[in-house]
């Protein structure tokens, strides 16, 4: 048998941010937790980042102004580089499957005084456009399908499923009430979609997993502490996501949720919002 932390040979780093001492930026770390590398940019203020599907760049969103302005930018894989793509505000970046385009969350209206939106651009950031937008949208990840059609997004109804073609967004969940569903993550093989589900109280959420078809609902995670943040391995056989119990904390466990292992123990400061490098290009 094997366990959710145990190294395997064809496995790949996870990127999340954390607050260690002096550093509080985003950090590369192997999947037993033993390698903990800081990259150099982007530092604090940064909101969500990506792996582009080669694993060469990484889009992250970034403040720029005090009031809250986020900017969507990619840089090197090493933390170098760092270019601006959106000059009209960009939370939660996604690199399609492909690497082609990235997805993200921006505010419409004049002067970004409208409601969320969701825009497609290509890597470079040219080409923007917009996919679906409107009150019922809220902030939150992003998760495209393995095969680049379809993208899971979070509305205050729960989560839909937007098709790149056109048409009504789907309804995949139905929230409860009070609390949400988000933070959707898309399994390699496109057969599962894992998400966040805070129930009464904010602060005590589950990593639940639902077919794209919204069948076959199952809580992985939960009970007296906060799960949020899922994010797959490359071959789907693991779960990698944030804990929030006494201090934020980075964890692994097995895909039907046994074995969790926590990867940041030995860290007091935050951890949090994981995102495992997935395989390059789309699967069909």
């Amino acid at each position: 048998m094997r366990f959710a932390g145990e190294p395997r040979q064809a496995d790949t780093p996870i990127l999340f941010y954390s607050e260690r001492g002096e550093a509080k930026t985003l950090f590369r770390m192997s999947v037993d937790g033993r390698e903990v590398t800081p990259l150099p940019q982007p530092g604090p203020g940064t909101f969500d980042q990506d792996w582009s599907p080669d694993g060469k760049q990484i889009a992250y969103s970034q403040r720029i102004a005090e009031g809250g302005l986020y900017e969507v930018f990619v840089m090197d894989a090493d933390g170098s580089q760092p270019v601006r793509l959106t000059r009209s505000g960009g939370w939660y970046p996604a690199f399609s499957p492909d690497g082609a385009r990235v997805a993200y969350l921006t505010v419409g209206g004049p002067e970004g005084r409208g409601d969320w939106e969701i825009h497609l651009m290509n890597r470079d950031g040219t080409g923007s456009r917009r996919l679906a937008g409107g009150p019922e949208f809220r902030l939150g990840r992003l998760a495209w399908s393995p095969d680049g059609r379809r993208i899971a997004a979070s509305t205050w109804s729960g989560l839909v499923l937007l098709d790149l073609q056109g048409g009504a967004p789907v309804q995949l969940t139905t929230g409860p009430r009070p609390g949400w569903d988000g933070s959707p993550a898309w399994s390699p093989s496109g057969d599962r979609i894992a998400f966040g589900r805070c129930e009464a109280d904010p602060w005590r959420c589950g990593i639940h997993t639902i077919a794209p078809s919204g069948s076959g609902l199952v809580r992985l995670t939960g009970g007296v502490r906060s799960d949020f943040y899922p994010s797959w391995s490359p071959d789907g056989e693991r779960i990698a996501f944030s804990r929030d119990e006494f201090g934020s904390d980075v964890f692994i466990m097995n895909a039907d949720g046994s074995n969790p292992v926590n990867l940041t123990a030995d860290n007091p400061g935050m951890d949090v919002a994981p995102r495992w490098r997935q395989a390059a290009g789309p699967r069909r």
